[in-house]
């Protein structure tokens, strides 16, 4: 039956293309997948799959520099400055110590800031006292100046002052006294009384112009010069660091 053979050779070659047609296909899936795989390998030559850090809890877009259980600067120790706080302007911050005190004190003998010089001629400034006011004014809008007026009389010296705390329960204190060669100095600060620094006491906050005194003797004989330096947030003036500030020369 010449259409039967027919009919099978036609099938016989439709299978045959068609198994040539797969074949040519799956070589060029492969041909594909192989050049996926390159490319893959290319973005992420270690090869891990990204699914690998979700799963362990962790993240592949974190900061290599970054741990999580020992992040610098966290336990409060940093890098320290080599100059101090002081810096090198002169400013005795660093070396004098942090307490605040009202006296009375002396300046001390020598001085271990780099900047300030030693006494000269054994100079001193003694029983130096810082005395708080008792008249007050609230000043909201700081209109009043902060100002200092320095006095002598033969070895003793007055301060008078008035300056601007931010509560009424707060002070001023003596942060630094000492002998820069010939030349007495002398910083204040105000000091604040955190117990009262609360939202239910409303009337203790200010700021308040209060009026203060500071008293002392010159030991050994008048220095060059006397100056006195107040620095504090609501304090301004023309003072070499921005606060109330005042000198006298002998």
């Amino acid at each position: 039956m010449p259409g039967l053979d027919s009919w099978s050779q036609d099938d016989e070659s439709h299978q045959i293309g068609s198994w040539r047609r797969r074949r040519v296909l799956s070589a060029g899936t492969v041909t594909v997948l192989s050049a996926l795989s390159g490319c893959l390998n290319f973005i992420n030559p270690s090869g891990q799959d990204a699914s690998t850090d979700r799963e362990t809890g962790t993240s592949s877009n974190r900061d290599p520099g970054r741990d999580e259980t020992s992040i610098s600067g966290d336990d409060g120790v940093g890098p320290q400055s080599e100059s101090g706080s002081g810096g090198p302007s002169g400013s005795p911050d660093a070396t004098l110590g942090d307490e605040i005190v009202d006296g009375p004190i002396d300046s001390p003998a020598t001085n271990e800031h780099p900047w300030i010089e030693d006494p000269e001629d054994a100079l001193r400034l003694a029983d130096v006292t810082i005395h708080m006011g008792s008249e007050w004014i609230r000043d909201y809008l700081q209109v009043e100046d902060d100002v200092l007026a320095l006095t002598v009389a033969g070895d003793q010296f007055t301060v008078e002052g008035n300056a601007h705390l931010e509560w009424e329960c707060d002070t001023f204190g003596l942060k630094h006294v000492f002998m820069n060669g010939r030349v007495g100095e002398i910083y204040l600060e105000p000091v604040a009384n955190d117990a009262c620094h609360t939202n239910e006491n409303k009337a203790g906050r200010g700021p308040w112009l209060a009026p203060f005194s500071v008293t002392g003797r010159f030991d050994g004989g008048r220095p060059d010069a006397l100056e006195v330096h107040l620095e504090g947030q609501f304090i301004r003036g023309d003072g070499p660091r921005g606060g109330a500030y005042t000198r006298q020369e002998f």
